[in-house]
Formats: C-alpha cells, sequence, structure tokens
C-alpha cells in the first residue's frame, strides 16, 4: 500500500477511538488510497474482503483505521484498486466508506454510531441488507457482490 500525506490517524473516532482524518481540504473523485497486494485468505477485523475468498490486510497507517459510514465520504474503485473520495472532504472529516460494499457476511458485526439519518443499525454484512439498500449501493459494490441476493 502507498501512504499519501492526505490523512493522518487520530484517536477522535466515536466509535473505535482510531481513524483516518483528511489533513487537507480534498477534492471529489481524488485518491486517497493505492492499494497494493497484501491478500490473505483469512478475514480479520481491519481487513477489506475483495472476493469471495480474498482479504486485503490492514497497513496501521492507512486501512487499517478506515472506518465505517452508512453515508461514507469515500470509496473502492475495483477498476483501479484505489480508495476515492466520493464528495468533496474538509480538513480534519474523518474518510469512511461502507463496509457492506465490500463485505457480504462481516467478520465482526458491531452497532453503527455514524449518526447518518439513514443509518442502518448493525452492521453485518451485504448479505443483511435489504433489497433497497443493496439496489442503492450497487455503483460502488465489489464486484463480487454485484447480483448477490438481489
Amino acid at each position: 500500500m502507498i501512504y499519501s500525506k492526505k490523512f493522518i490517524v487520530l484517536d477522535k473516532n466515536k466509535q473505535t477511538g482510531k481513524g483516518l482524518f483528511a489533513d487537507y481540504k480534498i477534492k471529489k473523485g481524488e485518491i486517497l488510497i493505492r492499494f497494493g497486494n497484501e491478500i490473505s485468505e483469512t478475514p480479520a477485523k481491519t481487513s477489506i474482503q475483495i472476493n469471495e475468498r480474498e482479504y486485503l490486510e490492514g497497513i496501521e497507517s492507512t486501512n487499517a483505521f478506515l472506518n465505517h459510514s452508512c453515508e461514507p465520504n469515500s470509496y473502492i474503485d475495483f477498476e483501479r484498486f484505489y480508495l476515492r473520495a466520493l464528495r468533496n472532504i474538509e480538513k480534519g472529516e474523518e474518510i469512511t466508506y461502507n463496509y457492506c460494499t465490500t463485505e457480504y457476511d462481516l467478520y465482526e458485526k458491531f452497532i453503527c454510531l455514524c449518526g447518518s439519518p439513514k443509518c442502518y443499525g448493525r452492521i453485518k454484512g451485504f448479505k443483511y441488507l435489504s433489497k433497497a439498500q443493496k439496489l442503492k449501493l450497487n455503483k460502488f459494490l465489489a464486484p463480487y457482490l454485484k447480483g448477490k441476493n438481489i
């Protein structure tokens, strides 16, 4: 994984303690992380599921602290394997993505505290979303999730 100075790890996240926070104003579409090839066949709390049997390992300086939001400000571009800004992100704002766009059945389920009016409540993975929720995420889904249970 290539780390850039676009964000810093801080102990400010209300749910997990640590999170990635923008170190300057980030523009919509900007690349935040270029994922490498630290692949495992074993899920972990800090991994990202990329297909049926493979997981991208979390790296402490980057995606290990990439937290969930039901209304995230970033997404994974699976064509190029980047994390991109979904919208403009203000300096000091936490960088988040929706775990349900990559995780079919989440390794560690949890109660979401994102504060969004559209919050799912308990985050369990794509498998557990309603049909309407799944369809809304379709544009951002990992390729292996597209068409699954919709």
